[in-house]
């Protein structure tokens, strides 16, 4: 898991901010950037002992165009750690489905995890909208969604509700069938 605490790290990583074009006002607001790369890292950041005195954001590829991600110190003057998943890749095993690896993707420096019956495809959070589509056109398969980040998350889509552009297929919804859900403790719900 990669962890950035120190202020140059966080400032230059929060200096991008996200698609919306805001900047966070205060980088002193965010203690850490944590990007866990497994459900059991996730788990151990939002219930476990070392940030148990700060605010958590959950944050993905940072496409949206609302500014959600941007960190501000609140009233309460609680610092904040910021939680990426773009780094989530993997997905532990499913019964009724094949676990497959996905080797090669995009810049060919990712592994990416998905599972599968045939029919349905179960993939991370932290793929993005390439990964995705690399995976299923592997498979014969396609999603009819495209919205208008190509660097989108899987996770961001169906938080967001995502429709893309002409909107004729409908939205993310309307195509998701399954969600993986863990509580801070690590159930699967």
């Amino acid at each position: 898991m990669r962890i950035i605490r120190d202020r140059d790290g966080i400032v230059g990583a929060l200096d991008r901010g996200d698609a919306s074009k805001l900047i966070s006002p205060n980088p002193d607001a965010v203690e850490a950037i944590v990007f866990p790369t497994n459900i059991d890292q996730l788990c151990e950041i939002l219930s476990g002992t070392e940030y148990k005195n700060n605010a958590r954001r959950i944050s993905g590829a940072q496409t949206g165009l609302t500014g959600g991600c941007v960190p501000r110190l609140g009233q309460d003057r609680i610092k904040e750690v910021l939680i990426r998943l773009d780094d989530l890749l993997t997905i532990p095993s499913i019964p009724g489905y094949e676990t497959k690896i996905a080797k090669d993707i995009g810049d060919g420096k990712r592994r990416i995890t998905y599972a599968t019956n045939g029919e349905v495809f179960i993939l991370p959070a932290g793929a993005n909208l390439h990964d995705r589509t690399e995976i299923l056109a592997r498979e014969g398969r396609m999603f009819p969604i495209h919205p208008t980040s190509q660097d989108a998350t899987v996770g961001g889509t169906v938080t967001t509700n995502a429709t893309g552009l002409e909107g004729a297929f409908g939205s993310t919804r309307d195509w998701t069938e399954l969600l993986g859900i863990y509580s801070a403790k690590g159930r699967f719900a």
